[in-house]
């Protein structure tokens, strides 16, 4: 029996070998966040961390010669931070490893791992889609080009004119893709597969440059 039904470390790879089995894997886009967001959120921030904590440490002693009520207060204030700081480093572990985008020429499948017990999972028509933009931001963004991809759905649409019926509008109306590599590429190839009924090898063999 399964107890964290929100938390399936082999969703992605089922999910996309369901849609392989379907559409074959030339008519499927995976989109998963990139190397760079890792690094940017994981890697950069650990070692600052490392810093922190022999200064920390260095303080520490410092404090304890003269004061120890002050130094056994600070180990507990840096206790407290790196507690919440591994915790923060962990759901973006969870972000990296287990988000995810399928595309294929039917729907657009997108799964967030908020958390062991949260999770969001998603399955937009291909029809509804509406309007894909990608954008960069910022100096570091544009060297590692990398940022986000925004996806407005007709569902959005219909809000905006308040037309709204049995649909979930906190997650139908906007889908982001966040820290995708090449984005402008991406959102090209998503055109591409959904709208045109493209194929990955005819992109490649650069029937249409991108």
């Amino acid at each position: 029996m399964k107890i964290f039904h929100s938390f399936d470390t082999k969703l992605k790879e089922k999910e996309y070998k369901k849609a392989v089995f379907i559409f074959w894997k030339d008519k499927i886009l995976m989109i998963s966040r990139c190397f760079a967001f890792i690094f940017f959120n994981w890697i950069l921030p650990f070692f600052a961390w490392i810093i922190f904590a022999s200064f920390s440490i260095i303080l520490y002693f410092y404090t304890k010669s003269f004061y120890e009520p002050l130094a056994v207060l600070f180990l507990i204030i840096w206790w407290l931070f790196t507690i919440y700081l591994f915790y923060k480093f962990y759901l973006i572990f969870l972000n990296y490893k287990f988000d995810f985008c399928i595309i294929t020429p039917e729907e657009l499948i997108t799964h967030k791992q908020k958390w062991i017990f949260k999770s969001s999972y998603k399955n937009i028509p291909v029809e509804k889609i509406k309007s894909v933009q990608s954008r960069h931001k910022w100096f570091f963004w544009n060297i590692f080009n990398f940022w986000n991809i925004t996806i407005l759905t007709d569902w959005w649409i219909a809000a905006e004119k308040d037309e709204m019926e049995d649909i979930d509008s906190s997650w139908a109306w906007i889908i982001r893709l966040t820290s995708v590599h090449r984005p402008n590429k991406t959102k090209k190839k998503i055109l591409l597969l959904c709208i045109h009924k493209w194929k990955l090898s005819d992109i490649k063999d650069n029937k249409y440059k991108i």
